[in-house]
């Protein structure tokens, strides 16, 4: 078994390389896209990479909340 400390090291690497990954890629994107696309979809150049980075980071963080705080399988659908 991974210890606790060795558990939250990999993990923010595994977080760091998602983060530049997905940077990398909204770059990539920014740049075959037309302006006039962007304001189609309601971002500006300056606004693109950052609001999809700023939507990885949400997601991410609600993973880690979810992993965080498990459910009891016998529970689930009960209200």
């Amino acid at each position: 078994p991974i210890a606790r400390k060795e558990q939250k090291m990999l993990r923010t690497l595994y977080r760091a390389m998602v983060i530049s990954r997905a940077k990398s890629a909204a770059y990539q994107t920014l740049a075959m896209l037309s302006d006039r696309e962007l304001a189609d979809i309601g971002y500006s150049r300056a606004s693109f990479v950052d609001a999809y980075i700023a939507n990885i980071v949400a997601e991410l963080d609600a993973n880690d909340a979810a992993a965080a705080s498990p459910v009891n399988a016998n529970l689930v659908g009960a209200v």
